[in-house]
């Protein structure tokens, strides 16, 4: 389930609880976010030396469960009517935007700048669609606002 990091805690600590998480994965960055929930949910460290997998001997396929109509996350509506809702997406969903709408130059030997908010649903085609076809997608840092990334454009 993507979620924003900088929502209010009252709004994250609903939607974790709403969804019944499991486990909360994150960056190191993100640590002083999550320190409100580690007491109750599990958190793992994406970055940590302790996740590195050496991928040449790993075989995902004997790992893998999900099937076409496995949940492959959660996205959670506004709110605007109340207390947000929490939408699952399918992997048969998921899988087939990244393959009907394709990002145009995305591939290897490139990189792509993720421009949309983590909690927004098209965040997702814009991620997995990136990862999908061979690019990596990096986060916008807010070193980089955008006015001086199109400068460079």
């Amino acid at each position: 389930m993507p979620v924003d990091a900088t929502f209010p805690v009252k709004r994250l600590a609903y939607m974790l609880e709403d969804a019944a998480v499991a486990a909360i994965v994150t960056t190191k960055a993100y640590q002083s976010a999550v320190d409100p929930f580690s007491s109750s949910i599990p958190v793992v460290y994406a970055d940590s030396s302790d996740l590195y997998v050496d991928v040449l001997r790993y075989d995902a396929t004997k790992h893998c469960l999900a099937t076409p109509e496995s949940e492959a996350y959660i996205v959670y509506t506004s709110g605007s009517t109340g207390k947000p809702k929490g939408v699952p997406v399918l992997h048969r969903g998921a899988v087939n935007t990244v393959m009907h709408f394709p990002m145009p130059g995305i591939g290897k030997g490139v990189r792509a700048m993720q421009f949309m908010a983590i909690g927004f649903d098209n965040c997702q085609w814009e991620v997995w669609s990136t990862l999908s076809f061979g690019a990596p997608s990096s986060c916008e840092n807010q070193m980089y606002s955008r006015p001086s990334i199109k400068s460079k454009c």
